[in-house]
């Protein structure tokens, strides 16, 4: 119990460091000069997080992170589990994997990809468990095509990981993420937080 309570304040932690530092790097922006709706307009003035999860057959994903406001939007930071035996990746020269978003259309969009290589056969092969403990993230401007998404688009991603085995035969594996967080932090007018004050 005491070690869950632990992991959830560092999880909590993690996570508002990341927004702080989101919101840091996306505060200098220009104001976009594209027409937006209410709506549009109205999302773009909060900040939404999601933390998706996906369990496959031989890979877990965890806190895959969509982070979204002022103007920007970031996605990454997954956390990636190997099932199996880790052996069969003691001679791994290949490793990907890349999350999709389905589209109001119904086509796949890659959002978010990394990528490990060896190049040489005389190099070491890699080391997937430890370089998958923690992705690294993508962040971009909050384009009209983004404001078309909303928490439907994001619960549709899912994950394509491929990886070769230790004999060199390659392997792929789909894995459907679910939202299992979401928070909303809506911006304050200069007006609405001098009523908080009094």
């Amino acid at each position: 119990m005491k070690m869950t309570a632990s992991r959830l304040k560092l999880g909590a932690g993690i996570v508002l460091v990341l927004m702080g530092i989101f919101l840091l790097m996306s505060g200098n922006k220009e104001q976009d000069s594209e027409i937006l709706t209410a709506t549009q307009l109205e999302s773009k003035d909060k900040t939404q997080l999601y933390l998706l999860d996906g369990a496959g057959e031989k890979w877990n994903v965890q806190d895959y992170t969509i982070l979204i406001g002022e103007g920007q939007i970031m996605r990454g930071k997954a956390e990636l589990t190997f099932k199996g035996d880790p052996s069969e990746l003691e001679k791994t020269r290949h490793f990907e994997v890349v999350f999709y978003e389905q589209t109001a259309d119904g086509e796949k969009q890659g959002v978010f990809s990394t990528e490990y290589h060896v190049m040489s056969t005389a190099q070491t092969p890699l080391n997937i468990i430890t370089n998958v403990k923690e992705l690294g993230f993508f962040s971009q401007e909050y384009s009209y095509d983004e404001l078309k998404k909303d928490v439907t688009t994001y619960e549709s991603t899912f994950a394509e990981v491929k990886w070769d085995d230790e004999t060199g035969k390659a392997h792929e594996e789909v894995i459907e993420l679910n939202i299992r967080k979401q928070a909303e932090l809506a911006d304050y007018s200069d007006e609405d937080k001098s009523s908080i004050d009094k």
